[in-house]
């Protein structure tokens, strides 16, 4: 594509050597202009947050919990249960809790960020801590920008499935109870028979000496 350009324009191209540093030139310098308009973009209140994402916490003993925000984000949902279903509502609550704006990346196509936001994925916290503030700050908000269209998607897809899962075993109840039912109506109109038969048989008789022989008192009653 390079030479190409150079053909466009009627240039002789340079030597491969010089191509490959300007090149590399051109690439940090748009990594800076990104990297300062990103961060101008966030106001003094999300910076801090953003840094919350990477803090440890200090646990009642005095010894270091090593689990960040920032790791929370990225695990997986996991199985379709409602503590899967919470753990994903968190995870956004946190995201949208740092207040990004809304236009942090508008000028940006979405494979751009998605190579900021890649960085982060793989690198661990100490060397996310490492990097310069304007660095650091635009890292974890393509992760966060990305992430949280991911986990939207994410808790949609939970919930559906949830849903799903709660219909069935609403089905699966209701026809038992059905089935359960029809054999009880069933039991009656058999007894039903009985009783209306041996009554006619024995016209003269009493409940007690008749009817409860062939259908006990107590199950009448049910």
């Amino acid at each position: 594509m390079v030479y190409e350009r150079y053909q466009d324009l009627k240039i002789e191209p340079p030597e491969p050597k010089s191509i490959d540093r300007l090149i590399r030139s051109a690439v940090r310098t748009a990594d800076k202009q990104f990297y300062t308009t990103t961060t101008e973009k966030l106001s003094p209140v999300t910076r801090v947050k953003l840094d919350a994402l990477i803090d440890s916490t200090m646990l009642p003993d005095g010894t270091t919990d090593n689990t960040s925000i920032l790791q929370q984000l990225r695990s997986d949902a996991g199985a379709c249960t409602l503590n899967s279903v919470l753990a994903e509502i968190e995870k956004l609550k946190q995201i949208r809790a740092l207040d990004l704006p809304s236009d942090l990346f508008s000028q940006a196509s979405g494979k751009v960020v998605s190579w900021y936001r890649q960085r982060v994925a793989v690198e661990d916290l100490t060397e996310i801590r490492r990097h310069p503030e304007h660095i650091r700050y635009t890292l974890l908000s393509a992760y966060c920008y990305q992430r949280e269209r991911e986990i939207t998607d994410t808790l949609l897809d939970l919930l559906i499935n949830l849903i799903h899962r709660i219909e069935k075993r609403a089905g699966r109840t209701v026809d038992k109870q059905i089935l359960k039912d029809v054999k009880r109506i069933r039991g009656k109109h058999r007894l039903l028979y009985e009783v209306a038969q041996v009554s006619i048989e024995r016209p003269e008789g009493t409940v007690k000496e008749v009817i409860y022989p062939v259908a006990p008192e107590q199950t009448l009653h049910t």
